[in-house]
């Protein structure tokens, strides 16, 4: 029987891993308590790999902000354009999707605070 190729992930999905990892820690643990141990076992990932990745803790921090900013920059986008062309409307959807986020997502919330 041969054996199994071993899958291995891209760059990108490490970062991503990572990235996500650090959310978690931080909503676990808080940013202070958070150590690059707990971001990479929260990633599954091993502690060496993060060097090839990033700079350190504070770097991935800024990262998983971008990540969050992405994310929250479409979701407000798409709500913008549905809420017509009253910028009343648009102005409320915007915001609507703001408090929405924070209130839907924890994790994301105390990212968004660190």
């Amino acid at each position: 029987m041969a054996p199994i190729p071993k899958r291995t992930k891209t760059i990108e999905a490490r970062r991503q891993d990572l990235i996500r990892g650090t959310i978690a820690s931080i909503a676990a643990r808080g940013f202070n308590n958070s150590t690059v141990q707990t971001i990479c076992d929260e990633a599954g990932l091993s502690r060496g790999l993060i060097s090839h990745y990033f700079k350190g803790k504070d770097d991935l921090l800024l990262e998983a902000f971008r990540f969050l900013v992405v994310e929250a920059d479409a979701d407000t986008r798409q709500a913008v354009a549905a809420a017509g062309p009253d910028p009343l409307d648009q102005l409320l959807a915007a915001t609507d999707v703001a408090f929405k986020r924070a209130k839907d997502s924890r994790p994301n919330a105390l990212v968004w605070l660190a």
